[in-house]
């Protein structure tokens, strides 16, 4: 949920140069840690996958190139984008529409064994 999906489109945020590097001296580190470039070495026969952003969220552009990805990798997801933001406000409703998806998800038949 409003996740930042592509770290490489926020080389100054949350001190994640103080762990992989300075993205101009090491840009392969960043680019093996990116949720959108490690989308391609899903499995997803078991996973029930759902990407929900805000349009006004500062993620947003990252929660849609990650959505349409999975599509060119042929990945069944959920894809959610509806006003709001990065906010509690967004996240109180979207975790109710999340809870119902990961409950439908594990009370299937296909799943119940994971």
């Amino acid at each position: 949920m409003s996740g930042a999906m592509d770290i490489r489109a926020f080389p100054d945020g949350w001190d994640v140069a103080k762990r992989l590097g300075p993205y101009t001296e090491s840009a392969e580190v960043w680019h093996s840690h990116s949720v959108l470039q490690l989308a391609s070495q899903l499995c997803p026969k078991n996973l029930a996958l759902i990407v929900d952003c805000g349009i006004g969220d500062v993620f947003i552009d990252v929660n849609h190139r990650l959505h349409e990805e999975f599509i060119g990798l042929s990945i069944p997801h959920d894809y959610i984008e509806r006003p709001g933001g990065h906010d509690p406000g967004y996240w109180n409703f979207a975790i109710q529409v999340q809870m119902h998806f990961f409950h439908s998800f594990f009370k299937s038949p296909e799943t119940a064994s994971i």
